[in-house]
Order: C-alpha cells, then structure tokens, then sequence
C-alpha cells in the first residue's frame, strides 16, 4: 500500500467516524423529540379531562350539604362549597393560583384572572344556594330564610369578591 492509498483510507475513516457521531447524536436528538412528543399526548389527555367553569354538567352536591353550608352564613363555607363544586380529588382542578394570578381552564388554555372569572364562581355558588333557599326548607322559620337570601345577595359585592379572592387563594396555595 502506498502512502498515497494510505492517506485516503485515514481520510475514509475519519469522515466514516464523523459521519457514526452525527448520526449517534441525530439518534439521541430523535429520541428526545419522541419523549417530547409523547409528552404533549400525555399533557393533551390530561387536559381533555379537565373540567371547565363554564360547564354545563353541574356537578351534583347533595342538598343536605348545600343547605348546611348556607345555613353558616359564612364564607369558609362558601369556599368548601367551592371545593365540592370544583376540586374533586380524582379529577384535575380546572382552577388554579400561580405566580400572583388565578387561572381558569377555559377548555382549550389556562386563562389569567378576570372578573368574570369570579363571577362564575360566585354565580355558582349563588346558584346552588337559590336551589335550597326555598320555602318548603324554611317553613318553620322564616326569618332565616330571608337571613339566607341576603347573605346570597351579599355574595356578588365587590366587598364579598375581594374578601373571597383571599380565600381562594390561600386554598389553592
């Protein structure tokens, strides 16, 4: 052999190891973009689970709850109602707090804070207040009924709102 056939056999080699490195590396960068794609699936799965805020299927919660709840006339009990309309332990939140901001799973992304936001919330839980506030629970007592009815009203107050942002967020934390 000569020099000359040498030469061009360690050139041949080089570029063969050259070209073994780029598709090693080509092999760990597809790897990688399988990994992140499936990922994406997963993510994509999880968030068709999610709930919205805007759903129409009402989650049930038993009257009795509901009208021990608004039989406090507090807050803390609107919250827990909250948290049974909303953050059920098997099911994603479709409620979070993150970075200074409530987010609301809309159905396709995460939406930053807004005052409609809370309103759903909040007509919600009037909502499900209304449905027992009714006189047939109150017979004996009607006072309490009307007690009840503007404890409701009080809950759409901006005053009610911030307080309530407070407290949903020390539940989110």
């Amino acid at each position: 052999m000569n020099i000359e056939q040498q030469s061009e056999e360690n050139i041949l080699e080089k570029r063969t190891v050259d070209i073994l490195k780029i598709l090693i590396k080509l092999s760990s960068d597809i790897d990688k973009i399988k990994n992140d794609i499936n990922q994406i699936k997963s993510n994509m799965n999880i968030s068709n689970k999610i709930p919205t805020i805007f759903d129409k299927v009402d989650r049930q919660c038993e009257e009795k709850f509901v009208l021990e709840m608004l039989n406090t006339l507090t807050m803390s009990s609107d919250i827990k109602l909250l948290k049974s309309i909303y953050l059920i332990e098997d099911l994603p939140s479709s409620i979070k707090y993150n970075n200074n901001d409530f987010l609301y799973w809309n159905g396709n992304d995460w939406i930053k804070n807004d005052s409609y936001f809370f309103k759903i919330l909040l007509s919600k839980i009037t909502q499900k207040y209304h449905s027992v506030n009714v006189f047939k629970n109150f017979e004996s007592t009607i006072s309490k009924l009307i007690n009840n009815q503007n404890y409701i009203n009080k809950i759409g107050t901006k005053t009610y709102m911030t307080q309530f942002k407070k407290k949903l967020k020390v539940l989110l934390e």
